[in-house]
């Protein structure tokens, strides 16, 4: 490879070897400033909003001859076939 070549490649990737660099020393030079007794996870990572947690929608599972056959609310008069439920605990009435 010629040596110009080789100059090239290294003056194109001397950016890219370096970006992440910026980033550190920015942070390295803000951690001055920061109070690490009050600091939290949250502030640490950087999280702005809180994320409000997923609640899965309710299922109901009864068993059958040839599978499971799983439901959205529960069925009356059914709780003896019930295999498993995702959900408010099934009553056995109207």
């Amino acid at each position: 490879m010629s040596p110009r070549i080789v100059r090239a490649l290294l003056v194109a990737a001397l950016p890219l070897l370096l970006g992440g660099c910026a980033t550190v020393a920015a942070k390295a030079a803000n951690a001055v400033d920061i109070d690490w007794d009050k600091l939290t996870l949250r502030e640490f990572l950087g999280v702005e909003e809180e994320q409000q947690a997923y609640e899965p929608a309710p299922v109901y599972c009864y068993s059958t001859l040839g599978h499971e056959d799983c439901h959205a609310a529960p069925v009356v008069g059914e709780a003896t076939r019930l295999k498993g439920y995702v959900g408010p605990v099934p009553t056995d009435g109207p």
